[in-house]
């Protein structure tokens, strides 16, 4: 098949999405969440497939292959072979194999019915198109090594689970991706911190983030015993211990767990369930590394959101480098699963992915007259950078969307709040605006041309900076400059521009420090909380109604609050 075919990537099921690949590039792609304002939107992406195809001009016609990857079922031959051996070494223990049939029992129920709802779905919009498959970690894999700029790597994924597996190390070439470790389902990563998420006090698949902010204000040695009775490294793999303690659930949580854990603060339970996430993760990619002589890393899954276990990856003698996948959840799958047909077709080799801004563009006109209706001021300026940091110094919040939406969790400089990084105050009333806990850091965003000013061991070759997907230490000097972006560790999780990914973003911030001196923008993700990023204009318009920031921006035009006192400089 020809390269310059259109290739639809879905995924449902989980937050669903599509992704177009034309002539072996991705060319569009959203989440159905971005167009229904309602959060990790699991229904089928009707909305998001209409919106590509009419986007892009094409027809359900001019589709060659649909390329689905999640829910393809139990493999059979050595992959079965390899499960039924990992079940016998847990035969020993009655109450742990009776877990783990549950898990498996469940896991295979839910997921034909995904399945069977995929392709009654599918086949009503595409009847004649032939849908391509692979399984949930292969997408995972696919996406995370064809859209980094490696050319041989070591693949890493982690997530709660999907086809059985929830871990996987995989040795990537131009040919193939061949998997040399995996973990099941039940030896899950993601069950295990979704379980301390949910002890916390918070909700699993959704605040794992939170979990990682809180574990910097904690003691990981005090719940360190704790951890252990839950998952551990045994024999140079993943071993869990389904009980009491841990179950690969998000739910039942024994009494005696509850007992166990309420003796600790929650600072210290995220602690120790960082460190033990770490600790694993790093144990498992050193020793893999050794094996294969591979020192280039690529990441994808649920998993690794965590940004400080990337960076402790990163940090590991033995790495190179570490590529992220921006989409690195369950959302990337319908990208994921047409990587892995043009790798295995031969189509495409790995190459950088160019941009993220594949999402819905706004209208300007559109947004201007709305604004103008509902008798907001708005202002064209001539001088529009000028303006805007004026504003910024005198610590107004402002809201800049323009083009076209992110593919991925992070807002990247097209659906972004923008706020001075030295007032921890300002800070703090932003998050008290947008609903927001306290504990979680706002981010950074920094020009390119400041970058090793501000990050510790950062190089221009290091593109998960481009995507907030990995922490760096900071320098004296950015600390200094930037308080209110560097949390408690030292750390921050910055999004590095370059001119050419974003230039009005790069452009306003290099004429931010010429006028005061400052190395940085906090960005953080222009939505109110629990609600998607704002992607359509109504969106956009709900959520300056709402009171979230001062100002919004969208080039060349600045509309102001109505109770805002505006004096033009």
């Amino acid at each position: 098949m020809a390269a310059n075919n259109n290739l639809l990537g879905i995924c449902s099921g989980g937050p669903s999405g599509v992704a177009l690949f034309q002539n072996g590039k991705l060319t569009l792609a959203v989440n159905e969440e971005r167009l229904t304002g309602i959060k990790l939107d699991r229904s089928y992406p009707h909305n998001s497939i209409n919106w590509c195809l009419k986007e892009s001009g094409l027809s359900h016609k001019n589709i060659d292959a649909i390329c689905y990857g999640f829910s393809t079922g139990i493999e059979q031959g050595d992959f079965m072979a390899s499960m039924i051996k990992r079940l016998y070494e847990y035969s020993a223990d009655p109450k742990a194999l009776k877990a783990i049939c549950e898990r498996l029992s469940i896991e295979a129920e839910v997921d034909s019915k995904k399945r069977k709802s995929f392709y009654e779905e599918t086949s009503k919009i595409f009847p004649e198109t032939p849908v391509y498959s692979c399984s949930h970690h292969q997408a995972h894999q696919a996406c995370a090594y064809m859209a980094s700029p490696f050319k041989k790597a070591l693949v890493i994924t982690s997530d709660g689970r999907g086809d059985f597996e929830s871990f996987t190390i995989s040795t990537a070439n131009s040919k193939e991706i061949n998997k040399i470790y995996n973990s099941f389902s039940w030896e899950s990563l993601g069950y295990f911190y979704g379980r301390i998420t949910n002890l916390c006090g918070f909700k699993p698949e959704r605040h794992e983030g939170k979990i990682l902010g809180l574990s910097a204000h904690g003691n990981p040695k005090l719940a360190k015993h704790l951890v252990d009775k839950m998952v551990e490294i045994k024999d140079g793999k993943i071993h869990t211990f389904p009980g009491d303690f841990y179950t690969p659930f998000f739910t039942n949580y024994s009494q005696r767990l509850k007992d166990e854990a309420s003796k600790f603060s929650r600072e210290d339970l995220a602690a120790a369930a960082q460190l033990k996430l770490e600790e694993i993760v790093c144990n498992l990619v050193s020793n893999h590394i050794h094996k294969t002589g591979l020192k280039d890393i690529c990441l994808a899954g649920g998993v690794f959101t965590n940004v400080r276990l990337n960076q402790k990856i990163k940090n590991l003698q033995e790495v190179n480098d570490v590529f992220v996948y921006p989409n690195m959840g369950d959302d990337g799958l319908c990208a994921g699963a047409v990587y892995h047909k043009l790798l295995y077709e031969h189509e495409i080799s790995s190459s950088p992915i160019k941009s993220l801004y594949l999402g819905p563009k706004i209208s300007n006109n559109n947004i201007l007259s709305t604004l103008r209706k509902k008798e907001f001021k708005v202002e064209k300026f001539k001088n529009l950078y000028e303006e805007v940091v004026r504003l910024l110094d005198k610590e107004k919040v402002i809201a800049l969307v323009q083009g076209r939406t992110e593919f991925g969790p992070r807002a990247l400089g097209n659906r972004s709040i923008l706020l001075t990084p030295d007032s921890k105050s300002l800070s703090d009333s932003l998050n008290k605006r947008l609903n927001r806990n306290d504990f979680m850091p706002f981010a950074p965003v920094i020009a390119s041309n400041f970058a090793k000013r501000c990050l510790v061991n950062y190089s221009n070759s290091q593109f998960s900076a481009r995507h907030m997907t990995i922490t760096y230490n900071v320098s004296s000097e950015f600390k200094k400059n930037s308080p209110a972006v560097v949390h408690l560790d030292g750390s921050v999780r910055p999004q590095v521009v370059f001119k050419e990914d974003n230039l009005f973003l790069y452009g306003l911030l290099n004429h931010w420090y010429n006028k005061t001196g400052k190395l940085c923008l906090i960005n953080t993700s222009f939505n109110l909380h629990e609600n998607p990023i704002a992607s359509l204009e109504k969106d956009i318009i709900y959520s300056f109604e709402s009171n979230a920031v001062d100002c919004l921006l969208f080039p060349p035009y600045l509309a102001f609050q109505k109770e805002m006192e505006h004096t033009l400089s």
